[in-house]
């Protein structure tokens, strides 16, 4: 037997494991800072700053007995920080403009223990880094117009720029019909982009490093419906296809 290198995973996602009692200090702090102006029932703007912080140190564990399973960590930290706005104009009483903006980026520090087995001939170096970054800054517009017949149409175009995966332009599309004052039924169709963590990039804490990782892309189509059956009884239910 003899333990698994970080390239065994390179091409399948990475991998996880889950040891019990293994951290010994678990420390988040989250912080944001909101203002809001003009809200109503068809806007909501708002300008924020915000910073989420995680660091947790555990104990260096190893398993000799099953080798596809071992930890070698020493402590692991993550921070976000971002700042968002959002905007609302109503053009008309039919016509309404969202709009938006956001920056992001999260840096991680991991450290970690060298895996070495005499007699086996393994040697790892562990997983050490410090101020890997990923940032990301996006834009959105998106437009809802009020039809005759009780009809509604939002359609809307996002384009995010990452520095580690590039840039992407996605839309998205909904129709909305209300049928009385106590259901509606909607169709929307939009496209998905979802890039990896940097945990699961740069490895650290229960991540093993895949830097080969690319983000996700493709569509989502969803059908549903929405009705109050009674006085605090509401129905909500959708079916879709990604």
């Amino acid at each position: 037997n003899v333990m698994p290198d970080y390239g065994a995973f390179a091409d399948s996602g990475g991998n996880t494991t889950y040891l019990a009692n293994i951290v010994n200090n678990f420390i988040e702090n989250n912080a944001s800072l909101t203002y809001r102006w003009n809200q109503g029932e068809r806007a909501n703007n708002f300008i924020r700053v915000y910073r989420n912080y995680l660091t947790y140190n555990y104990e260096n564990h190893m398993d000799y007995t099953y080798p596809d399973y071992y930890f070698n960590g020493l402590s692991y930290t993550t921070q976000a920080d971002g700042a968002e706005w959002q905007q609302t104009w109503r053009i008309s009483d039919r016509y309404t403009l969202l709009g938006g903006a956001s920056w992001r980026q999260v840096s991680a520090d991991s450290e970690e223990y060298d895996v070495v087995i005499p007699g086996f001939g393994v040697y790892l170096p562990g997983n050490n880094f410090k101020g890997k970054k990923i940032s990301n800054r996006a834009f959105f517009l998106e437009n809802n117009w009020r039809l005759p017949k009780n009809w509604s149409v939002t359609a809307g175009m996002r384009y995010d720029d990452y520095t580690l995966f590039g840039d992407k332009t996605t839309a998205r599309i909904t129709v909305n019909r209300e049928l009385d004052d106590t259901t509606n039924v909607f169709a929307s169709w939009g496209q998905i982009f979802k890039t990896p963590f940097i945990a699961d990039v740069y490895g650290g804490g229960f991540m093993l490093p895949n830097p080969k990782l690319k983000p996700e892309t493709g569509d989502v189509v969803t059908l549903g419906i929405n009705t109050r059956l009674a006085e605090g009884t509401e129905l909500q239910a959708s079916v879709f296809s990604s």
